[in-house]
């Protein structure tokens, strides 16, 4: 799918991986919360959403950064930080 970006989201919180495909055109602080609402319906169980949830690299030599939440995913892309099925924790 062009403009979009298939990422694999880490829940901390139960150790499973989520898979999400987003546009190019939303800012990482939009994904976060899009993720975080997702997989609180999803593991309502076991998760509980923050207020101010952020997604963190888990790949490459940027492994452990935040994701700048005014950032846009195309900025991310076109500098090769995320690619298709990049995986990034939601915190």
């Amino acid at each position: 799918m062009l403009d979009k970006v298939l990422l694999r989201v880490l829940l901390p919180a139960t150790q499973r991986t989520y898979e999400l495909r987003v546009s190019w055109d939303l800012d990482a602080g939009h994904v976060a919360r899009l993720a975080s609402t997702l997989l609180a319906a999803a593991e309502r169980d076991r998760f509980v959403p923050s207020a101010r949830p952020a997604l963190m690299l888990l790949e490459g030599s940027d492994a452990g950064r935040l994701l700048a939440d005014d950032a846009v995913m195309r900025d991310f892309v076109a500098d090769a930080t995320l690619t298709d099925g990049s995986t990034v924790a939601l915190v």
